[in-house]
């Protein structure tokens, strides 16, 4: 059994397990019998981030998982690997869930939604790093003529602004000017950053929100995919929109310039501001 949340555990307590020796072959023929299977770490950030289990109030329960995972060998009740290593975990945590009565926590602020990596719950708060960073970002867009717009997003740390941006296009829709605006500020925080993402698009957090890829705007789901992989997590909240947020605004404002001067660029007509 494994005592200590670290691979190096894991991996000795897996090999005297199983007793193997140093050798190519018998490593060979482990993996050979073995279902596809994470890292410990990739395990216990899945179990954070879409079990809503605590790393420190269910340490116990998450190497109990673990354990159940490794002595199955990460296949299913046939003996067949599974599709996705992440269904036959869900599939074992339900059971074990009710043998140790863990109760997990729930999201307490509507407002706030969590992605496909982030936090332990929405509700808590990023770890005293120095390595967080806030982003209020908007979208703007003629959907009816021209078909221009125009993202912004703002970047801010510790109070203070410490990058701003803009990005129009002469053909695209709101939807994307949204996401862009999104995966852009994402991808300009530094590597390993906590980001809290701001934004008025209700579309936006579902579709990065979700697990899977959706049919539209497909190829910018997989965008902040790459664009985020390097933070140490992402969490949405919903704000609304030209209600007096001062960043909100501002990016609102960037936004339509952007817009504006991409009409300008190509002689369209300007919408009507809201």
């Amino acid at each position: 059994m494994i005592e200590s949340l670290d691979n190096f555990a894991r991996f000795s307590d897996f090999c005297a397990k199983n007793q193997l020796e140093n050798s190519a072959r018998d490593l060979f023929s482990c993996a050979y019998v073995m279902g596809e299977h994470p890292s410990f770490g990739e395990f216990k950030k899945y179990c954070r981030l879409h079990l809503r289990l605590s790393v420190r109030e269910h340490k116990e329960y998450i190497i109990a998982l673990w354990n159940d995972m490794e002595d199955c060998r990460w296949l299913k009740k046939n003996g067949k690997p599974a599709k996705d290593w992440r269904t036959l975990v869900n599939v074992h945590n339900g059971i074990l869930l009710r043998k140790y009565n863990i109760q997990r926590k729930e999201r307490k602020d509507p407002n706030t939604y969590m992605p496909y990596f982030g936090l332990e719950t929405a509700e808590e708060e990023y770890p005293e790093n120095g390595r967080h960073y806030v982003c209020y970002t908007d979208g703007s867009c003629d959907n009816v003529k021209s078909k221009a717009g125009g993202s912004a997003y703002i970047i801010i740390k510790d109070g203070e602004i410490v990058k701003m941006k803009s990005h129009g296009s002469p053909s695209t829709t709101n939807n994307r000017m949204e996401l862009l605006a999104i995966i852009s500020a994402v991808n300009s925080c530094p590597d390993n950053a906590c980001v809290d993402v701001y934004t008025d698009s209700k579309y936006c957090i579902y579709v990065l929100s979700k697990k899977t890829a959706p049919q539209i705007n497909k190829d910018l789901y997989e965008l902040f995919k790459k664009c985020s992989a390097h933070v140490e997590g992402v969490r949405f909240h919903w704000v609304k929109g030209h209600n007096g947020d001062k960043y909100n605004e501002m990016a609102d404002d960037m936004a339509y310039g952007a817009y504006c001067d991409i009409c300008d660029e190509y002689h369209f007509k300007k919408m009507t501001r809201h």
